[in-house]
C-alpha cells in the first residue's frame, strides 16, 4: 500500500501562510491604532493649516489673432535676419518690459500708499487691535538689529516700500509663455479677496507706468 506524502515545499507554503495570517491577526489593534492616529492627524490638520488662495491674470496680445501666431512664429527666424520687426516680437518685448517694472520700486512705492496694503503684505509686525505697528517685532529679529547697531546699521522700522519690492518679487510669479504669447501673473495669500484686490491693482499700476 502507498501512503500519499504532501511536498514539503507545499507544507512549508502553508506554514508560512498561516504563521502571516496569525501575526497579522495578533497585530491588529496595533495596525488600526496607528490608522486611526493618523486619520486623527490628517483631519486636525484640515483646522489648523489655513488654505492659501491664488489670483492670477494672464495677459494675451490683441495686435496678434491666435490664427495667425503659428503662420508669424514660422518667419520670425527669417524676419530678424533682414531687420524686420514682426508683431510677435513686440509682444514678447512688451512682456519683458512689463516683467521688469512689475518689480520696480516705482510700482511698489505707488502700491505702499494704498491703505491696508501694508499692513496685510505683514501682518506679524501690525497690531492690529491698537492699529499701529509693532514697536518690538519678534526675538530673533530684535537681537538681528540690536547686533547691527553695535555695526553702525539702522534698527527696525516699519516696512516700507523697499520692502514692499522685495515681497513682490520674492512671492509674485511672472510667467511669460513664448508659444502661445502669454503673459501670467500670480500671487498666493490667506485671504482670497486681498490676492485678488492686490494682483489687480499691481497690474493696473505696472500698466500705468509701461504705458
Amino acid at each position: 500500500m502507498q501512503v500519499s506524502q504532501m511536498p514539503v515545499e507545499k507544507l512549508n507554503d502553508k506554514i508560512e501562510i498561516t504563521d502571516i495570517l496569525r501575526i497579522l491577526s495578533s497585530g491588529k489593534a496595533i495596525i488600526l491604532s496607528v490608522i486611526g492616529i493618523f486619520l486623527a492627524l490628517a483631519i486636525l490638520g484640515l483646522f489648523i493649516v489655513t488654505p492659501t488662495y491664488t489670483a492670477s491674470i494672464i495677459l494675451a496680445p490683441s495686435s496678434v489673432s491666435s490664427q495667425s501666431q503659428s503662420s508669424l512664429s514660422q518667419f520670425s527666424g527669417v524676419a530678424s535676419l533682414v531687420g524686420i520687426s514682426l508683431p510677435i516680437e513686440d509682444e514678447l518685448s512688451s512682456y519683458s518690459e512689463f516683467q521688469e517694472r512689475l518689480t520696480s520700486f516705482q510700482v511698489a512705492e505707488q502700491l505702499a500708499q494704498k491703505p491696508g496694503t501694508l499692513q496685510k503684505i505683514f501682518p506679524k509686525y501690525w497690531n492690529s487691535d491698537k492699529e499701529i505697528w509693532n514697536t518690538s517685532p519678534g526675538f530673533m529679529e530684535t537681537i538681528q538689529y540690536a547686533v547691527g547697531r553695535i555695526f553702525g546699521l539702522p534698527g527696525w522700522s516699519p516696512p516700507d516700500a523697499e520692502d514692499l519690492m522685495g515681497f513682490i518679487a520674492d512671492e509674485v510669479s511672472a510667467q511669460i509663455d513664448t508659444d502661445q504669447l502669454l503673459f501670467t501673473i500670480e500671487f498666493n495669500h490667506q485671504d482670497s479677496v486681498f490676492a485678488l484686490e492686490f494682483i489687480k491693482a499691481l497690474h493696473a499700476e505696472t500698466d500705468r507706468i509701461v504705458r
